[in-house]
């Protein structure tokens, strides 16, 4: 008999979910527009920082809040056993992609933190985004999550 997820096993979700679509459309925008014009970020933001456009930000973004979410949410919600994503797995008896989540916190609230040392804080989204980083770490580590993607479950 299956038990019944968790509601924080939907919060996850969601929360892998909004990172994964703001990390690939953000990052696409900033790789076709460099300016940050759509965006409506000036390069002058850039200045002190190692770039001197959006393109590579943009990439960056695209890849490591984007497409490793998206990674991520595949494995939350499907379930899949990959050899590369299991070799990537430090916790061993829990499903990779509930360590993938903390990985994509991590990842996130580095991000903003070297965002904010390059460029400074310059707008409250930054702030959200920390604070969703960190919410993706305070709910993967609910123990109804935990137990929820322990390795046996699978």
């Amino acid at each position: 008999m299956r038990r019944r997820k968790p509601f924080a096993v939907y919060l996850l979700y969601v929360l892998i979910f909004f990172l994964m679509i703001s990390g690939l459309f953000g990052g696409i925008n900033l790789m076709l527009d460099p300016t940050g014009h759509t965006m409506e970020m000036p390069v002058s933001l850039l200045e002190g920082s190692p770039f001197e456009n959006y393109r590579i930000p943009g990439l960056l973004l695209f890849f490591f809040n984007g497409v490793f979410p998206l990674t991520s949410f595949i494995g939350l919600v499907l379930g899949p056993e990959w050899k590369l994503t299991n070799a990537l797995n430090i916790y061993r008896n829990r499903h990779w992609s509930w360590t993938f989540c903390i990985y994509n916190a991590i990842i996130l609230i580095l991000w903003i933190d070297l965002q904010v040392m390059m460029i400074g804080y310059d707008h409250i989204i930054q702030t959200l985004y920390a604070l969703v980083g960190l919410a993706i770490l305070v709910v993967a580590l609910i123990p109804s999550v935990m137990m929820h993607f322990e390795k046996d479950r699978y």
